[in-house]
């Protein structure tokens, strides 16, 4: 098996290297912390959502750990967990590749013996001692390995044997100058607990947005000197996400007046809106649950209706009442807080209750619709905020022609029977 077999990622790496980047500093600090403490003998998990940029902060660690640290990133697919022998080759190269970056002599390694069988017993007893000797005490190295699904997911159809994950745990317990820091969709979180005991459940860290000031640091990168006005006019819009930042930075290059204001972002917001689209869409089918995309969509109709209202939890209710989907003020309050978890609202502004980035709730007042419960995965379409009203008010309607049906045949039974009791007359009072 050649190296280039796995060789399939190049391109996709360079184009992440290669793209501005910015911010992560608390993340890195948090990781040099994970690789210089030997009494955290498990990975490292870091969860978010597509786009928010675990791939590139992977790549990063590379740049910005240091000498010290020997980075080792694995992109893992289908192909590289078809089995636990082309698993491991997979590894053993791409950690060769990794050494030989740092300027070590590989040819000191050993090389993967014939029989695969004996694969797992070499890697842990030869190949790994032999590089921590290589490396020297004072350096560690770290296996950076982006989208652990494929690894649950392999497990799972029996690709890879039950143990792997155990495997991966004890090599980190017999070797301390070893780290293994992973990455996890944040559609596949309830997976999370299926990566024990390579992971501590209760040390999971969470990738967000960028700060305004990191926002700030990367809009610099295509366009310099933007008065203050304006950076916080585009974190605004995005809140900070890397991906769509990114877009409006090339966007703005576009643009040939310096400085640039916030009517000239203004000019070219729509079309980085459309770029948007993908994303935020994923969102909302991948991440959220009912009641989530219900109170989203409550919360967007409320402040498109009034954009200056003071958005309470109790008006939101009250909005939910008038429509097919109504929920009551404490599964309001838990879907905020979750809402708040994954950066999509704030829970407490001056304002009340706003959605963080103004583009995600232009796509909302846009998209955001309601299915019945049976379809509720359907794929959103556009809907206005009144169409819940129109369906109830039709209910309405049919209920009160049935009932004026009722009384005028009870009515008819009535004149053509002489026993009933005869109806009694009506009075008008009217002024002379």
């Amino acid at each position: 098996m050649t190296n280039d077999y796995f060789d399939t990622d190049t391109e996709f790496e360079d184009t992440l290297l290669s793209a501005p980047f910015a911010g992560r500093q608390t993340v890195f600090a948090r990781i040099q912390q994970y690789l210089i403490d030997p009494s955290d003998r498990h990975a490292l998990l870091f969860i978010g959502r597509k786009s928010i940029g675990k791939s590139a902060m992977l790549l990063q660690c590379r740049q910005v750990l240091g000498e010290h640290v020997i980075g080792c990133y694995l992109s893992l697919n289908d192909a590289v967990v078809a089995d636990e022998t082309t698993w491991l080759t997979y590894l053993y190269h791409y950690t060769n590749f990794a050494v030989q970056e740092y300027q070590l002599n590989i040819e000191r390694l050993p090389d993967l013996p014939d029989d695969p069988a004996q694969y797992r017993t070499w890697f842990a007893d030869e190949y790994l001692l032999e590089l921590r000797k290589l490396i020297r005490p004072h350096r560690r190295w770290v296996w950076l390995i982006d989208d652990a699904e494929y690894l649950i997911k392999a497990i799972e159809n029996n690709q890879l044997p039950a143990d792997s994950l155990d495997y991966l745990y004890h090599l980190l317990q017999d070797h301390l100058q070893l780290g293994v820091v992973i990455t996890l969709d944040e559609k596949n979180e309830n997976q999370a607990s299926q990566l024990i005991p390579l992971i501590d459940i209760h040390q999971i860290q969470r990738l967000q947005s960028l700060t305004a000031e990191e926002s700030t640091e990367l809009i610099a990168y295509f366009v310099r000197h933007n008065p203050e006005s304006t950076d916080e006019h585009i974190y605004n819009l995005t809140d900070g996400h890397p991906l769509i930042l990114q877009l409006m930075g090339n966007a703005l290059q576009t643009i040939q007046t310096r400085p640039i204001t916030k009517s000239e972002v203004d000019k070219i917001v729509t079309g980085v809106y459309k770029q948007a689209d993908e994303i935020y869409r994923a969102i909302w089918q991948n991440t959220l649950s009912q009641n989530e995309r219900l109170i989203l969509t409550a919360i967007s109709g409320l402040l498109y209706d009034d954009p200056l209202i003071n958005l309470t939890t109790q008006r939101i209710e009250s909005w939910l009442i008038e429509t097919d989907f109504p929920i009551d003020i404490t599964t309001i309050n838990a879907g905020i807080r979750a809402l708040e978890y994954q950066n999509l609202v704030r829970g407490s502004t001056s304002d009340g209750i706003r959605i963080r980035a103004q583009l995600f709730q232009r796509w909302l007042i846009e998209h955001a619709r309601m299915d019945k419960p049976e379809t509720f995965h359907s794929k959103p379409a556009t809907i206005k905020s009144n169409d819940f009203q129109l369906d109830r008010n039709g209910l309405l309607l049919i209920v009160a022609v049935v009932i004026i049906v009722i009384l005028l045949v009870a009515a008819i039974q009535q004149s053509d029977n002489p026993s009933s009791i005869p109806l009694q007359p009506t009075v008008t009072l009217g002024t002379d």
